[in-house]
C-alpha cells in the first residue's frame, strides 16, 4: 500500500513535470505565433506601401505619356507653321523676283519711249 502509494506519487509526480513542460511548450509556441502575426502585419503593412508606391509611378507614367501625347502634337503644329512660313517665303521671292523682273521692263520701255519722243523734237 505505501509501495502502491508511492508509485501513484511518483505518477503525478511524472503527470506533473510533464504538464508543466506542456505549458512551457504552449508558452513557447503562443509566443512564436504571437511574433509571426506580427511580422505578417508588418510584411503587409509592407506590401501595401509597395502597392501605393506602384500605383503612384503608374499614374506618374500615364501623365507623362500625356504630357508626350501633346508635345508631339505641339512639335506637329510648329513643324506645320514652319512649312508654311517656308512656302510664304519662297511666294514673296518669287513675287519679288517678278516685280523687279518687271520693273526692269518698265524702264526699258521708258527708255525706249523716251528715244522715241526724243526723235520727234526739233
Amino acid at each position: 500500500t505505501q509501495e502502491a502509494t508511492q508509485q501513484i506519487k511518483e505518477i503525478i509526480d511524472q503527470l506533473v513535470t510533464a504538464s508543466d513542460q506542456a505549458v512551457d511548450v504552449m508558452d513557447t509556441s503562443k509566443k512564436e505565433a504571437d511574433l509571426s502575426v506580427n511580422e505578417s502585419n508588418r510584411a503587409g503593412e509592407a506590401l501595401a506601401e509597395i502597392s501605393q508606391a506602384v500605383a503612384s509611378i503608374s499614374e506618374m507614367n500615364s501623365v507623362i505619356a500625356t504630357a508626350a501625347t501633346e508635345q508631339t502634337s505641339v512639335v506637329g503644329e510648329i513643324n506645320s507653321n514652319i512649312i508654311a512660313i517656308s512656302q510664304v517665303g519662297h511666294q514673296t521671292t518669287k513675287g519679288t523676283c517678278q516685280t523687279l523682273k518687271e520693273s526692269e521692263d518698265v524702264a526699258h520701255i521708258s527708255g525706249e519711249l523716251d528715244r522715241t519722243v526724243n526723235q520727234f523734237k526739233v
